[in-house]
């Protein structure tokens, strides 16, 4: 009852401080195409690097000092992966995981874990070092004849802590270590979740991708963190409404890259020496997403402790290019309640990238039969709402499955 009351409260701050929504056009020349699963073999081909191997150390410095740690004449990483996914199981087509080697034999399919990005944060707040370690990769489905990316599903894990004194080199190595392997969510673990239940196309599927992730110098400023550029900031918002699309919707992703021309390329390094300069596809939809507002606002609380609400407002338009068909175009909103003790400072980024992440993750769960109540409190357009969902459900997301 508490953060419902939280909530409604903190509803009418926001629709008080905001007003937003558009139009979509309504055009008619719509293109579906012809869905294929494939059921064949399916072979793993390893863990990578993506990106220039040249910069990898620079990319990838404390994975790259853990890939240095063999077993078995392997990379510890390469080692833990195996083991684990000799233990998935998925009914969509067969896993061949006995040898790395199998997939340039094999007419199937090639998986591979691609890494896109570690990120170490560590910040003084209030006398402790706020610890955050993330990373971010891709399950990579592909057809190695034609090195042609078929598929893409996000995977994310992250370790947060606390701590009397920052962490140096090692510590860092020895906690990124656990978050790869040995934590109860750790990288490898959300790999073998994904590969359990992906389904993979075969056939001349629709693809999706987000093309452009928006925001004001403003929203940058209470976003960003130190040393981080636009571009980096771009693709942890685009990251992670990925992750939470392509889990709730079981849908391929095609990863979000600045200034992607058309036919990019994806560059992949494994621990064997192995380089790959994978063809990504064009997408057939695309997703604009901008940062519109993040708000803060005190919306309840006592004498020992106060109670603040994180709005976060994004907008989301989904567009098929080659009709020029805007299939949907909203504002999706989140409020997150934050308690705080009296005289104790709040780190304000990390809540509202924890308001941006949990409106990631209940929009991506309403696409398909949206709540009304969801749609009344959380959605603004000036289109009709039940509609706009209904296309993204059916002429969007079921065309990419």
């Amino acid at each position: 009852m508490k953060y419902k009351f939280i909530y409604s409260v903190f509803f009418v701050v926001f629709l008080i401080l905001i007003g937003c929504g558009s139009n979509p056009q309504k055009i008619t020349n719509e293109t579906t195409k012809k869905i294929v699963k494939f059921d064949g073999k399916a072979y793993f081909a390893g863990f990578a690097l993506s990106g220039d191997f040249q910069q990898s150390k620079m990319n990838f410095p404390v994975t790259s000092l853990i890939l240095e740690e063999k077993n078995k004449g392997i990379s510890i990483i390469d080692d833990a992966i195996q083991q684990k996914i000799k233990l998935v199981k998925n009914s969509n087509f067969d896993l061949v995981t006995d040898s790395y080697g199998d997939y340039k034999k094999g007419d199937g399919i090639a998986l591979a874990a691609v890494l896109d990005s570690e990120d170490v944060s560590q910040e003084l707040i209030d006398g402790k070092y706020k610890i955050v370690l993330t990373i971010r990769g891709q399950l990579i489905a592909f057809n190695f004849k034609e090195m042609k990316v078929v598929g893409s599903y996000p995977v994310t894990a992250e370790y947060i802590d606390a701590a009397p004194k920052k962490q140096n080199n090692d510590e860092l190595k020895q906690s990124l270590k656990k978050l790869y392997i040995e934590s109860k969510k750790s990288f490898i673990g959300e790999l073998a979740d994904r590969l359990q239940n992906i389904v993979i196309n075969a056939g001349d599927t629709s693809n999706l991708q987000i093309k452009n992730v928006k925001f004001s110098n403003d929203i940058k400023a209470s976003l960003i963190k130190d040393g981080q550029s636009d571009r980096d900031l771009m693709t942890v918002l685009a990251r992670n409404f990925e992750k939470y699309l392509s889990i709730n919707q079981n849908v391929s992703v095609l990863p979000f890259t600045k200034d992607q021309s058309v036919g990019g390329r994806l560059s992949a390094r494994f621990s064997n020496g192995d380089v790959f300069n994978l063809k990504l596809p064009d997408s057939d939809f695309n997703i604009d997403m901008e940062i519109k507002k993040l708000i803060k606002a005190r919306v309840n609380g006592n004498n020992v402790e106060d109670v603040y609400g994180y709005v976060a407002i994004v907008n989301y338009k989904v567009v098929q290019p080659t009709a020029s068909k805007i299939y949907f175009d909203a504002d999706i909103r989140n409020a997150l309640p934050v308690t705080i003790p009296k005289g104790v400072s709040s780190e304000d980024k990390s809540h509202y990238f924890e308001s941006l992440i949990q409106l990631s993750n209940n929009f991506t769960k309403q696409i398909v039969k949206p709540d009304s109540e969801y749609l009344e409190t959380w959605v603004e357009s000036k289109a009709n709402l039940e509609n706009q969902f209904s296309e993204l459900s059916q002429k969007v997301i079921f065309q990419c499955k």
